[in-house]
């Protein structure tokens, strides 16, 4: 299907998803996103019909769920129906696309967060970590590209966090123990490094390996500093600096190539021990 459907296919989507899911917390969230929540709140059959599961509820939703499009900036048009940022941003916020239309729409899905680089960026990654079952490498992922797409300090927050959590993997640091909150980003990093034997290599080209690996170090301590000055959440800032989406881009690619690198050389590590990838 052609790029300039993207807008009616999304539309779509989230009207049979509206139909399908929506309970009444979600329609007064929709409400005061698009400025209506007292048309909601106030129709004498939308939320009624919801209740009783009546048969024209299907209507009212359709109804009401396209009014709340058309405010949120995604028309129905027979012109340009390109989806553009700032309002795949906002229906983002509102009806959390990237957490069901992966599943639901994947083509739909790929064309509008590729479109914007929010896809490509941990593709990779999520491969290496779906074969050794780090489920929680994919929920890091969908949290970056929420943030790409509108919020750069989320995108910046969760790129150091998916550091931490390929590191913990990796030394076998499970769980919320002592142990596996007791070492920083950088201290993590120099322990994987010298777990996966990355400090001296033997092969040809070592010597430039080796300086290679070193900038995992120095990217890894630059994305902790960046979110310990507020530019990434996790820590209460008030009045901090503003990051921008070009930053948040720069820190993620850098982030997830670490990322892709390090669990691909420890899953070689584990195929050459004779282990099973799954019975991590």
């Amino acid at each position: 299907m052609g790029k300039h459907k993207t807008a009616d296919r999304l539309r779509n989507a989230l009207l049979r998803h509206i139909t399908k899911s929506f309970d009444r917390t979600d329609w007064i969230n929709l409400g005061l996103e698009a400025g209506m929540v007292d048309e909601i709140e106030k129709h004498d059959r939308l939320l009624r019909s919801l209740s009783w599961n009546d048969d024209d509820y299907a209507e009212h939703a359709v109804k009401f769920g396209g009014k709340a499009l058309d405010k949120l900036g995604l028309h129905r048009s027979p012109g340009s129906n390109v989806v553009s940022a700032e309002v795949l941003a906002k229906i983002e916020k509102s009806f959390r696309t990237s957490y069901w239309l992966e599943a639901e729409e994947p083509e739909l899905y790929n064309e509008l967060y590729q479109a914007q680089g929010a896809v490509d960026a941990t593709a990779g990654l999520e491969k290496v970590a779906q074969r050794l079952n780090i489920q929680e490498v994919d929920d890091h992922s969908r949290r970056i590209r929420e943030g790409l797409i509108n919020d750069p300090h989320q995108a910046i927050g969760q790129a150091k966090d998916l550091l931490e959590t390929v590191c913990k993997e990796i030394l076998g640091l499970h769980g919320n123990d002592k142990a596996a909150r007791a070492k920083d980003l950088p201290e993590l990093i120099k322990d994987v490094k010298a777990h996966l034997k990355l400090e001296v290599s033997a092969t040809p080209g070592g010597d430039h390996r080796v300086r290679i690996y070193g900038a995992l170090t120095q990217i890894t301590t630059a994305v902790a500093e960046l979110r310990n000055l507020g530019l990434g959440t996790g820590h209460g800032v008030a009045r901090g600096p503003k990051a921008d989406a070009i930053l948040a881009e720069l820190v993620v690619t850098s982030v997830a190539g670490v990322c892709h690198f390090l669990l691909a050389t420890f899953e070689d590590e584990l195929v050459e021990s004779g282990q099973t990838t799954y019975q991590l």
